[in-house]
């Protein structure tokens, strides 16, 4: 698998994608052209926002209490104490 690099100065990336291309099979070029698609309906290419209603606590504190219980522990700090 190809690694993920910047093209050089004098091919631009739709040449190199043709390049790859050239040697995958029709069912490789039937993905490749499925995701493609796919990437050029989305919205954007940024990652969503994590969607929490106005009000309402990040779900990570939600869960902070409880785990304290078992994090906090003297058996967990004792288990815990050497990294």
């Amino acid at each position: 698998m190809s690694q993920a690099v910047a093209p050089p100065p004098a091919a631009s990336y739709a040449e190199l994608i043709l390049q790859e291309l050239t040697d995958a099979s029709p069912l490789v070029q039937q993905e490749v052209l499925d995701f493609l698609r796919f990437l050029k309906t989305r919205p954007a290419l940024t990652p969503m926002p994590l969607m929490v209603p106005e009000g309402d606590p990040p779900i990570h504190l939600l869960s902070e209490a409880a785990l304290a219980e078992d994090w906090l522990s003297p058996e967990d700090e004792e288990a815990w104490k050497d990294l």
